[in-house]
């Protein structure tokens, strides 16, 4: 999303880019709604025992249902789209890092300097999600409950600094982490 924004001409273009979005996401739902469901009346009618962790449905039927290229093609589609995802998460986060917490900018030498950087920045990362991922499993038994935990806590400390920019006239970088730290706070401890 922060992609489609920074490449905007202007606001009517950055508009034009978050209400398109929406209309893909809301597809994108009513598309997983509607699979799951198909799953459901499948798994009734045909009397059979869903795995054990719900979240395994739809992998095992894909597996043992369908003819064998086509169950490999879906998981490779959906293991494609894992990898995307986490590609673009690595390279915003260390992105961020490089330029906005090192400041390490400009042409040349430092050009050179900022792509080792963000190389480093991108393995802490890697490290640092990989260890949230291994902890959520340990925690939580369903994917989608701990992705909406995970979620909770940035999007708690994004409406904090959104309420911040929207309630005051002139925040600064020490009101915005302080709008930060009010929103992720109580989120995480919401959550323990």
């Amino acid at each position: 999303m922060v992609q489609r924004l920074l490449s905007a001409r202007d606001q009517g273009q950055s508009r034009t880019a978050l209400l398109a979005s929406w209309a893909v996401i809301f597809v994108q739902f009513v598309l997983f709604l509607l699979i799951g469901i198909l799953l459901f009346v499948y798994y009734g009618d045909q009397g059979l025992t869903p795995p054990a962790q719900r979240d395994r449905i739809y992998p095992a039927f894909v597996w043992n249902n369908l003819p064998p290229g086509v169950s490999g093609m879906i998981i490779a589609a959906i293991l494609a789209a894992a990898m995307a995802n986490l590609s673009a998460a690595l390279n915003s986060l260390a992105s961020t890092t490089v330029v906005d917490f090192l400041h390490v900018r400009g042409s040349g030498t430092e050009e050179k300097k900022s792509i080792s950087a963000a190389r480093i920045a991108t393995i802490v990362w890697g490290v640092i999600l990989l260890g949230i991922a291994i902890g959520a499993a340990q925690v939580s038994k369903s994917v989608l409950d701990t992705g909406l935990k995970i979620a909770s806590v940035p999007f708690g400390a994004l409406l904090g600094v959104f309420l911040l920019g929207v309630l005051t006239k002139k925040p600064g970088q020490n009101a915005a982490i302080a709008g930060w730290d009010s929103g992720c706070w109580p989120t995480i401890l919401l959550n323990s």
